[in-house]
């Protein structure tokens, strides 16, 4: 099968907080993932890891077979996002959520 998404040993910490430790696994085309795990358990970290609105400190994502980090614009435009509540990312400053939001539909600096 297709992997249409890879996750290799990702790690996100906030300060001396390890908000995702050594987190791997795939998702084959065709394939439905969900996370589950109380609060803290860095779900939402993963999800905006995977969304581009954060970066991981280590670990190795490719998305549609492209490596993340170089080909974010491109991954961007095929993913979709459905938050749980209001659509604004509270750790991101309001420029950065209308920024995020708004490259998603291929907005460049000067139509920001």
């Amino acid at each position: 099968m297709n992997k249409i998404l890879e996750v290799q040993h990702i790690e996100k910490s906030y300060r001396e907080n390890k908000a995702v430790n050594d987190l791997s696994f795939h998702v084959n085309e065709g394939e439905i993932l969900g996370l589950l795990g109380p609060n803290g358990a860095g779900k939402s970290t993963t999800i905006s890891i995977l969304s581009t609105i954060l970066k991981n400190d280590a670990g190795k994502i490719n998305i549609f077979n492209l490596p993340l980090e170089s080909h974010i614009n491109e991954i961007k435009g095929q993913l979709g996002i459905v938050p749980q509540e209001i659509a604004i990312y509270e750790d991101i400053s309001a420029y950065r959520n209308v920024a995020f939001f708004a490259s998603l539909y291929g907005l460049k600096k000067n139509q920001l």
